[in-house]
């Protein structure tokens, strides 16, 4: 077991404390998983910790003399993109980006290779955030227009509870910028489309309506006048509205 962890990125220190635990517990299907999701994480961050380090690298020939050392940060620079450009995020390429520019070497051929790569990669449910994208996709016409042709068909798989769902694990309290695919859905949604999706239900139904209720955003309302329509049209519904909502409903002649 302890050279598996090893081969996962586990510490000396790590491997210990996992294998009293796993004696301990009858280590278990799941938590061999969680040891080999634990590694993977560790070999993220080490994978990460070593990019920063070579972007830092790469300076040196040019802030460390006055020599005439030209070719050599090139080289470096072209060394470094050919082997580590996809595994880049947007901030680091523009670093490399920023030591490039200084000796106007052109890497054009490798942003675009970058955000390409990320284009194909990305789930999804989280093509939204590809927004952050735009200013540079905007030099590459024919990634943008594969932005669009994607965003396209994310917005046709949107549905309330997924949508919903999304922005209020994104945070409890505010609504993260990158979500406004989803917010002009909700926002978009009628209050028969809401009274529909009140009626058919939803395991978190309670839980996503409660928060929901308290955003603030013009859906919100849409959902509380949902929630009064219902309620008008049974006493079941006039209970549901006040007693898990405390939403009044005045209707008097309302009948189970």
């Amino acid at each position: 077991m302890a050279y598996r962890l090893s081969f996962l990125g586990y510490s000396s220190l790590e491997i210990d404390k996992f294998i009293i635990q796993s004696v301990e517990t009858c280590l278990s299907g799941s938590a061999e998983f969680e040891f080999v999701k634990e590694g993977e994480i560790l070999n993220q961050k080490e994978q990460k910790t070593s990019i920063i380090e070579k972007i830092r690298s790469l300076g040196k020939p040019y802030y460390n003399s006055f020599g005439n050392s030209e070719q050599e940060i090139v080289n470096e620079i072209i060394t470094f993109l050919d082997e580590n450009h996809l595994d880049l995020s947007i901030s680091q390429f523009e670093q490399v980006e920023q030591y490039a520019s200084i000796i106007g070497l052109d890497i054009s051929k490798y942003e675009k290779s970058l955000l390409k790569h990320m284009l194909n990669t990305l789930k999804i449910e989280y093509l939204n955030e590809l927004n952050i994208f735009r200013a540079k996709l905007c030099k590459y016409p024919d990634l943008e227009s594969y932005l669009e042709e994607k965003e396209n068909e994310y917005k046709q798989s949107l549905d309330i509870s997924g949508a919903l769902k999304k922005i209020i694990n994104s945070n409890t309290h505010s609504i993260s910028p990158w979500l406004e695919v989803d917010i002009e859905f909700l926002n978009n949604s009628t209050v028969e489309e809401y009274c529909k999706w009140l009626e058919e239900g939803d395991p978190d139904l309670y839980l996503m309506v409660k928060q929901f209720l308290d955003l603030g955003l013009p859906a919100s309302k849409k959902l509380e006048e949902a929630i009064r329509s219902l309620g008008k049209k049974n006493k079941l519904n006039q209970i549901r509205a006040k007693l898990i909502y405390n939403i009044d409903i005045d209707n008097t002649s309302n009948t189970i």
